[in-house]
């Protein structure tokens, strides 16, 4: 096996497990942020409710605000038709 670059041991180097940086999270326990959206999210599938998936994308700790939300929703809806099955026609914004 070839000796990975930059590094003087000539190991192969090891990807770097999500919950090594410090943080004391780790790959296999969800953020509680996280957590809370998926919950939300589930709660809106069940509810059929968009205005509870349009809360749930807002509280994505990726998503910066609710306009990103509100475009990631509408993105969502025009690739997946199937999401109006369960939340309706698309609601007019403004």
């Amino acid at each position: 096996m070839e000796a990975a670059r930059g590094n003087p041991g000539g190991s192969p180097r090891q990807p770097m497990d999500a919950g090594s940086a410090g943080d004391g999270g780790g790959a296999t326990r969800p953020r509680p942020a996280v957590k809370a959206v998926e919950r939300l999210t589930i709660r809106a599938a069940t509810e059929r409710s968009e205005v509870l998936a349009l809360h749930a994308l807002a509280a994505h700790p990726l998503v910066d605000s609710v306009n990103v939300a509100r475009a990631l929703l509408a993105g969502y809806r025009a690739r997946i038709p199937e999401l109006n099955a369960v939340f309706g026609a698309p609601t007019p914004v403004g």
